[in-house]
């Protein structure tokens, strides 16, 4: 069979968002609908009040075969800091203020400069064990054994806000560097269980001198998952006034154990129903030195 190869980045090059399949494309000043409609803009373009003969909803002028708008604006960085702003006046190195260096378009482009673009493994547990004075409707208390997994997936991204109060001459939209954000993913699955098989626990980040935690909680609104299985998410945030580029990252942790959400309670899953500790997985990501 022919293998077919499929990419994000599409008209313009721009990448495509793929979060609810909107299958909008980020064009970093603004987001464009649809790329089979140019037109499509969902906000005006932030600088159209210099180009009052120009429809503010337009792209290079409606001339995109004559004219190319490859950003449009970026970031940049004061030499030996991290401290990131971004300009509306910025779109090349060429046209870099003295005592800056030139970032990029992106907040992906952040993650690059700052050499956090890492590809994290997945980490997994299997374990058996079992659910302490587990309860069947209408018979008495039991324990059985059951088969817990775990999956933890972590990413490091920048943390972007977007605040008219926060807007400048050069810019708009208010646009603004608050720091990084670890976030982890967890899956948890079972065999057997009647009810709905969660995990809790905890996720520590070490940076630098500092040691900071979150909880896991289990993911919010209405959301598509394998059957049997259930997702928690934490966000750590690292605020910008604690970055520095003599501070590393050396570890990412999350640990915690497992139960049985039911309508009465909760119950926790044991290495055996004779000595009721909950049983615990812990996944680690370390950073080399």
């Amino acid at each position: 069979m022919k293998k077919v190869y499929t990419t994000r980045y599409t008209f313009s090059g721009k990448e495509k968002q793929t979060i609810k399949d909107l299958g909008w494309l980020d064009f970093s000043a603004r987001m464009l609908r649809s790329e089979t409609d140019p037109t499509g803009w969902l906000s005006i373009d932030p600088l159209c009040e210099k180009y009052y003969s120009i429809s503010p909803y337009v792209y290079c002028n409606n001339n995109p075969l004559k004219y190319v708008d490859p950003n449009g604006m970026d970031w940049i960085v004061a030499d030996g800091t991290y401290n990131y702003q971004w300009k509306d006046d910025i779109n090349a190195k060429s046209t870099m203020p003295e005592g800056y260096m030139y970032v990029g378009a992106n907040a992906a482009d952040i993650i690059n400069h700052m050499g956090l673009n890492y590809k994290f493994q997945e980490l997994s547990t299997n374990d058996f064990g079992m659910v302490a004075m587990d309860a069947e409707l209408g018979r008495y208390a039991v324990s059985h054994w059951v088969n817990v997994k775990e999956k933890s997936n972590v990413n490091i991204t920048a943390n972007i806000s977007y605040k008219r109060d926060d807007a400048t001459e050069n810019n708009a939209l208010g646009i603004t560097f608050n720091g990084i954000s670890v976030g982890v993913t967890e899956i948890s699955s079972n065999s057997g269980v009647d009810g709905d098989m969660m995990s809790g626990g905890q996720v520590s980040v070490q940076y630098g001198d500092k040691t900071y935690n979150s909880v896991l909680k289990a993911l919010e609104g209405t959301n598509f998952r394998e059957a049997g299985t259930t997702v928690g998410v934490s966000t750590v945030s690292i605020p910008k006034s604690d970055l520095s580029v003599n501070s590393k990252f050396s570890q990412i942790q999350v640990k915690g154990n497992w139960f049985v959400q039911k309508p009465e309670g909760r119950t926790p899953v044991v290495r055996h129903a004779l000595v009721p500790y909950p049983i615990s997985f812990k996944h680690t990501w370390t950073f080399k030195k």
